[in-house]
């Protein structure tokens, strides 16, 4: 549709670009949008939250500075107190962002997780109650089998963030 990916193609003429508009898509066919509108604009919240701050942590890697200069000018740590505190609000942060069930809210959460890993191996260690969800999340069964492999392991996009 715009000449770029990622791009969504399926049955009856499905043609969906833009990677929120995927996943919004899969999650509503899948049940993970939420149990109701609330919950769902909820989760809507967390993923133009989620979106805004790993967009500004993508731009920062066109800046040549070191990741600590990089964190601070994202102002991430700022958001990581934000995002704590609403994942607190839910049973106390024992569970999902948003209701008694995993969402897609809170598979982007671990990707903008892993991403503050990959800037500092220690970045969630100020903040438990994230890090504690981000090991949930990531020791799940088919997020740690893809997270195991070479692939994964090897996986770079630019600047540093995605080693490991």
């Amino acid at each position: 549709t715009f000449g770029q990916l990622p791009y969504l193609t399926g049955p009856n003429g499905l043609e969906i670009a833009e990677c929120y508009a995927i996943l919004r898509y899969f999650g509503r066919k899948l049940n993970l949008y939420g149990n109701n509108d609330i919950e769902a604009a909820k989760i809507d919240m967390l993923l133009e939250r989620e979106n805004q701050t790993i967009t500004e942590i993508f731009k920062s890697l066109f800046v040549k500075q070191d990741n600590s200069a990089r964190i601070e000018s994202t102002k991430i740590c700022d958001t990581l107190v934000i995002f704590q505190k609403l994942l607190e609000k839910n049973n106390k942060g024992e569970g999902y962002f948003v209701g008694d069930k995993v969402s897609i809210a809170d598979y982007a959460m671990l990707d903008l997780l892993d991403a503050c890993i990959s800037l500092s191996s220690t970045m969630l260690d100020a903040y438990p109650t994230l890090k504690a969800f981000y090991n949930r999340m990531a020791s799940r069964e088919k997020i740690a089998a893809c997270k195991a492999t070479e692939k994964y392991k090897s996986f770079y996009i630019a600047g540093n963030l995605g080693l490991k």
